[in-house]
């Protein structure tokens, strides 16, 4: 804790990252180190324009790429800095040379707290705003040449330690740490026993259903509440009550600054390998037609993102045409809106039929044009407030 604390105050580096000792180890205890560091005093004056925190997980660069930009805005201290950089953010993939981490640190230090994918264009963004970053991960792979890379000792396993007290399980072997397999085996074995004893069925079933999101992404706790009141009957306070429960066993965390569930990729892993697959269609059947009636909800930037990304894969997985969703022109719309037009001719060549061949030549032949400047949307933080998703099947009568 000391060398982080003494990292942020007197180091020279842009960007600090805290890892694992243990390469890949996740659930560690990085957040929760850094969380304690950036309230010490010393660290608090050192960034007079605010600290400022974004829980990443497992969303892509794209799904935060907005929050990003709000974040480091919130502690630039310039008001009327230059935003050209804005328009013209380095491609994913785009490598950072060192030097440009040599700068002295800004005055506002951004949080990426679960850092998953290398994310350096995003860090580029951070940097050139004039702004400290602090990346909390469980692997350096991937960060910028240049980066500070502090190391977290992990003589236990915090994740296993507290979802076996909170279980009331030990595995009955120690996991070798540095062994994926060991850890996963290890993990699903306390889940497996520390489940099947919980005296809380509905929120064990509540929780298996959480495993039908797709793993690449967190998972909106807006579509959550639309799940559950399909299969459960749950309003939102219920909601509410069911996800603080799962999450003081240790099972998932809300993330304290975006509207999404997060949780240990060990234990997504655990949810996806249990239910039968008839179970599991009809869970993405479930999902699918909560998001398909809930036509007059407000919906999160997480919930819009989410479901303008992987709508038509839970309806292939619950046995719908994906058609009926992604050739619909209220769909269409929307997502180029939010996406531009090379996620909808993706979304159209899933589909395969001749109408989504159309389609999509006919997108193809007018991207010049929909892909204009002044064409391009707000961000989805922006909007989400007042978007209605579709509804991909009411229109069928229609055609």
């Amino acid at each position: 804790m000391e060398e982080l604390i003494k990292a942020l105050v007197e180091s020279r580096s842009r960007v600090i990252a805290l890892v694992p000792e243990i390469d890949g180890l996740e659930g560690a205890g990085v957040t929760t180190a850094a969380a304690l560091a950036c309230a010490d005093h010393r660290v608090l004056e050192r960034f007079p324009n605010g600290i400022s925190w974004l829980s990443m997980g497992a969303d892509s660069p794209e799904a935060v790429r907005d929050q990003l930009v709000d974040r480091a805005f919130e502690v630039n201290g310039d008001p009327d800095s230059d935003t050209d950089w804005l328009e013209d953010l380095p491609a994913a993939g785009g490598l950072v040379d060192g030097s440009e981490l040599a700068f002295t640190p800004g005055d506002g230090l951004v949080v990426l707290d679960g850092l998953r994918h290398p994310y350096l264009p995003l860090l580029v963004a951070v940097i050139a705003n004039r702004v400290s970053v602090l990346v909390t991960a469980r692997s350096s792979r991937g960060l910028p040449e240049g980066t500070l890379v502090i190391r977290l000792p992990a003589p236990r396993w915090a994740l296993l330690e507290r979802l076996s007290s909170e279980l009331g399980v030990r595995p009955g072997h120690e996991p070798d740490l540095r062994d994926p397999r060991s850890r996963e085996l290890a993990v699903h074995e306390v889940l497996s026993a520390g489940l099947a004893g919980l005296k809380l069925p509905g929120s064990v079933a509540r929780l298996m259903e959480l495993g039908v999101f797709a793993d690449d992404s967190n998972i909106p706790a807006g579509l959550v509440r639309l799940l559950w009141k399909r299969t459960a009957e749950l309003e939102p306070l219920d909601c509410e009550l069911t996800l603080a429960g799962l999450s003081a066993l240790g099972l998932l965390s809300r993330a304290p600054d975006r509207e999404v569930v997060m949780m240990p990729e060990v234990i997504r892993g655990y949810l996806r390998a249990v239910p039968a697959a008839g179970e599991l269609g009809g869970l993405h059947r479930a999902l699918v037609e909560a998001i398909d009636e809930a036509t007059h909800t407000a919906f999160s930037p997480e919930d819009v993102t989410y479901v303008f990304s992987h709508l038509p894969g839970h309806a292939e997985q619950a046995g719908r045409e994906v058609a009926e969703v992604v050739c619909d022109g209220t769909w269409i719309a929307g997502k180029v809106h939010h996406f531009g037009v090379t996620a909808v001719e993706q979304d159209l060549m899933m589909a395969g039929t001749p109408m989504a061949e159309r389609l999509r030549r006919t997108l193809a032949q007018s991207m010049t044009v929909l892909e204009r400047p002044e064409l391009t949307a707000p961000a989805a933080a922006t909007v989400a407030a007042n978007t209605r998703l579709p509804s991909a099947w009411d229109s069928r009568e229609g055609r």
